[in-house]
């Protein structure tokens, strides 16, 4: 687990190179423990309750809609963007908030970096594929990394 905060102004995004961070790792026996453990030890508990941004690349949409269920199933509210509000509800999992695409607050709606400065979310599961969805998959790490969420 990395330190994100530690760096707000640089994207979050993961590559080859490491960087002097305080970089920590969790070793347990099943993968959610683990990382449990690596953002306890990085001073980011996860947390047990609220509402969980989603935004899933298509290629992504199987194994999170899994990840959504459980969610669901530990209490966790759901948010997401257009097209994956739609793959969740066709899967009958709920979604209480559908969010615009960033920069389009249309028909009353926040886009997604609105709503996490604003407090109203506290976990977000962002896979960006694509020019648009990578550069909006920035906004988005840097408004979670600003607010102190995972």
């Amino acid at each position: 687990m990395l330190p994100f905060r530690r760096f707000p102004e640089v994207d979050a995004v993961l590559g080859p190179e490491m960087r002097s961070t305080g970089e920590v790792m969790g070793v347990d026996t099943t993968f959610g423990l683990a990382f449990s453990k690596a953002q306890a030890a990085a001073s980011g508990d996860l947390p047990a309750g609220g509402t969980v941004f989603f935004s899933l690349a298509d290629r992504d949409k199987a194994v999170g809609l899994d990840v959504a269920r459980r969610l669901r199933r530990l209490g966790f509210e759901l948010a997401a963007t257009d097209g994956t509000a739609a793959a969740l509800l066709d899967a009958g999992i709920p979604v209480a908030t559908t969010v615009a695409k960033i920069g389009e607050s249309a028909d009353g709606r926040v886009d997604a970096t609105a709503l996490i400065a604003a407090g109203e979310v506290v976990m977000v599961v962002n896979t960006p594929k694509g020019r648009g969805a990578r550069a909006d998959g920035d906004y988005i790490r840097k408004a979670a990394t600003l607010q102190g969420i995972p």
